[in-house]
């Protein structure tokens, strides 16, 4: 026998918590990304307003703000971002 039933079930407690932190770290990557790439459109707004033209908030975007939304009572706003596809609107409205 190669391996003894408590070194099994070891190796199976340190498999499944493994694919456990992974499945975490996916979720807490997904997080991170999405806020980094609010704080990028929201950049992308004050540099436009400033400057009085439109800027991609990264290089590689295909899109660029164009108005931002205030909800005053929830005290909340968006960024619109140009146009109506997916990989728009997965960002912001569009």
């Amino acid at each position: 026998m190669l391996f003894k039933k408590s070194n099994k079930i070891l190796l199976a407690a340190l498999v499944s918590g493994s694919m456990g932190f992974m499945v975490a770290g996916q979720g807490v990557y997904m997080a991170a990304k999405a806020s980094f790439a609010q704080y990028l459109m929201e950049q992308a707004w004050l540099e436009s307003s400033r400057q009085g033209i439109s800027i991609s908030p990264w290089p590689w975007a295909d899109t660029k703000p164009m108005a931002r939304i205030n909800f005053i009572k929830q005290k909340q706003s968006l960024i619109v971002m140009e146009g109506s596809s997916g990989r728009t609107l997965a960002f912001a409205p569009g």
